[in-house]
């Protein structure tokens, strides 16, 4: 039997959230969140509204940190920072 122990409150990592982003993009879950803000503002929503999501290291960016690149069929790019604070 293995005696490791599991913790039982996992650490999450900066990494991890780039890849829930990832995965968030992936099942559409961001653009609906978006649409649903913009809809509730009275903002006019593009038919083929679509995202992509990159890493900064995927996506060239020159930093230490971790995030992501967001990028947007209609032309908008953010880039979200992921900075653990201090706990």
């Amino acid at each position: 039997m293995d005696n490791a122990k599991i913790d039982p409150q996992p650490t999450v990592t900066s990494r991890h959230l780039e890849e829930a982003f990832r995965y968030l993009v992936h099942l559409d879950l961001l653009q609906e969140a978006l649409t649903s803000v913009l809809e509730e503002e009275g903002e006019a929503v593009p038919g083929d509204f679509s995202a992509t999501v990159s890493t900064f290291r995927e996506a060239g960016v020159l930093t230490y940190n971790h995030g992501v690149v967001l990028s947007f069929s209609t032309g908008g790019e953010f880039q979200v920072t992921i900075v653990r604070s201090a706990r």
